[in-house]
């Protein structure tokens, strides 16, 4: 049944689409969608080219599959602008530096790791929001001791810092692996057009 829906997709993309064209126009989840293109591609149906718009993660990043992404290094940018400027404000200020950098790290650095380990979309919604809050709540004494141990002390500023970059560098990460699945073409195999 996931398969017709697949065929049905590629025949109105005039036989060719890529994965995330798939997702959109046959409303199958990601688990779905992958073990009906992985059953159509062993049974000769389907090839899947790695393609992607430029490919790889500068192609990816300019993919509108990428707003997370985007998101989160705007998260970023807050939590290092927080870490930075806010600090040489009026101690009444204080709750801009607490709301710019909470997101940066209670949120990020989990939902990087999750989106980095699974770049399929195993998790969705408040699972991965879940998730990203225990993985957040597991990195930072990691991040901690690591600056404790370089003999970096701990402040707001380094504290920030230091996760913005893990922050930064893990969504990297994660954009890369799902460029990979996301950008792949779809398209008809020869010998299914033949018969």
């Amino acid at each position: 049944m996931s398969e017709d829906k697949v065929v049905e997709a590629l025949e109105r993309s005039n036989g060719s689409a890529y994965v995330w064209e798939l997702r959109d126009s046959t409303q199958l989840d990601d688990v779905e969608l992958g073990r009906a293109l992985w059953s159509l591609r062993s049974s000769g149906e389907v090839n899947i080219v790695d393609e992607g718009l430029g490919s790889g993660l500068l192609g990816y990043l300019a993919s509108p599959m990428s707003w997370w992404a985007w998101l989160g290094l705007l998260g970023v940018a807050l939590g290092v602008i927080a870490a930075e400027l806010v600090p040489h404000s009026p101690p009444q200020l204080e709750f801009i530096k607490v709301v710019m950098g909470a997101p940066s790290l209670f949120y990020l650095p989990g939902l990087s790791l999750v989106r980095a380990l699974y770049p399929e979309g195993k998790w969705k919604g408040v699972d991965e929001a879940a998730a990203a809050i225990s993985l957040s709540l597991a990195v930072l004494p990691i991040i901690g001791i690591t600056l404790i141990t370089i003999g970096v002390r701990l402040t707001i500023t380094s504290t920030l810092v230091s996760v913005d970059g893990f922050d930064a560098v893990m969504i990297m990460v994660a954009a890369k692996r799902r460029s990979s699945i996301e950008l792949s073409r779809v398209r008809p195999s020869p010998r299914a057009a033949q018969a």
